[in-house]
């Protein structure tokens, strides 16, 4: 599926927290989820992280290196993106800080979900401030501007660009005109403010991009962006599959459904292949004549003729010719055989009555 930019899930504290959580964020199957933290510190230095950990949805979360933001300015606002990639059911998102933040501005998370994006990380993550773009500006010693600018590096034209926006207690009066808006939330203390903007952009292009919002009026600011690559995108096949199989010499050949009565091949007995197919007309069988040992070829009309024995038990067996056999030679060879049979069954008979007259003369003797 193509990427989308699904839902945002936002917390903001007012007191000086260490931890917040974020509720109720919706799961999804194959899911990119980005946490942006915005608070508002007087703990460590500048341009180190002010997050020490996330947890939630059984998911892995990691900061982009990138994106530890300062104002060039004031350094009291910070600002950072985590990511995580997974398959969660409904969620909350446990953020820690290493330093307890300010009363009254505190913090702001809001959870960014995004699906078809890929399971990697966001790349080209960066940030700009008054004193620039890119290898940590300096957060003092700049002039407050009304025109947030940051210059992105774009490589994947099918990648999403998420844009995070601080304008201190300022507003956004004209967002970049590629750029859709998808959260803005003013979260002010006087003078103090962690408010958040988010945009994003699809096909960026490249190979960069420029990032500019107009604000209501000069203010110390920061802008953060990374660069979301496209999962891979499975498009489903229309029409009947096509599958190809190697021929026995290795040419592939197109493999389709068979029309009309099948073929199937099989082999003859010198190995070369025939056709089988069904066969046409009546069959041929053969059937023992009235006297039982002479064989006729007939054809067979209405249903099947099967040969029994006759009362003298001869005929008791069809006989096939095989194919290409001489008809009249194969009948006198099975005839000759028969007269063989019976020769020695009369010889046989022949034999046991002379044993018994021998025997009936040696009992008279005996008497």
């Amino acid at each position: 599926m193509p990427i989308a930019f699904e839902s945002t899930t936002a917390q903001l504290e007012t007191t000086a927290v260490s931890s917040t959580v974020v509720s109720s964020i919706p799961g999804g199957s194959n899911q990119l989820y980005i946490a942006t933290i915005f608070i508002y510190t007087d703990g460590g230095s500048p341009g180190t992280s002010e997050v020490s950990s996330l947890s939630g949805g059984g998911l892995t979360w990691a900061r982009l290196s990138n994106t530890v933001a300062c104002t060039g300015r004031i350094s009291q606002p910070r600002g950072e993106l985590w990511w995580a990639w997974g398959s969660p059911s409904s969620f909350s998102l446990t953020v820690n800080y290493a330093n307890a933040v300010r009363a009254g501005a505190g913090s702001h998370v809001v959870v960014s979900r995004i699906s078809g994006a890929a399971n990697t990380a966001p790349i080209n993550d960066d940030y700009s401030n008054l004193n620039g773009t890119s290898g940590g500006p300096s957060c003092s010693g700049g002039s407050d501007t009304d025109t947030p600018t940051l210059v992105m590096t774009v490589t994947n034209s099918n990648s999403m660009v998420f844009n995070a926006m601080y304008p201190r207690n300022g507003s956004i009066d004209t967002p970049d005109a590629d750029y859709t808006q998808q959260y803005f939330v003013s979260h002010n203390d006087g003078g103090d403010a962690t408010t958040m903007g988010l945009f994003t952009r699809l096909n960026g292009g490249g190979p960069t991009d420029t990032i500019a919002h107009l604000i209501n009026s000069s203010r110390p600011w920061f802008m953060i962006g990374c660069e979301i690559e496209e999962g891979v995108v499975i498009h489903t096949a229309s029409g009947a599959p096509s599958i190809t199989k190697p021929t026995a010499t290795g040419v592939a050949r197109r493999i389709v459904t068979a029309t009309g009565t099948p073929s199937i091949e099989k082999p003859t007995a010198a190995g070369s292949a025939i056709r089988k197919i069904t066969a046409t007309g009546t069959p041929e069988i053969t059937k023992p004549i009235s006297n039982g040992t002479a064989r006729r070829i007939v054809k067979a009309s209405g249903s099947p003729s099967i040969t029994k024995p006759t009362a003298q038990g001869q005929g008791n067996t069809a006989i096939i010719i095989p194919p290409g056999t001489d008809a009249r030679r194969f009948r006198e060879e099975q005839h000759r055989e028969r007269l063989e049979i019976e020769d020695d069954d009369n010889l046989a008979i022949v034999i046991a009555a002379t044993t018994a007259i021998q025997k009936a003369r040696e009992c008279r003797q005996l008497e």
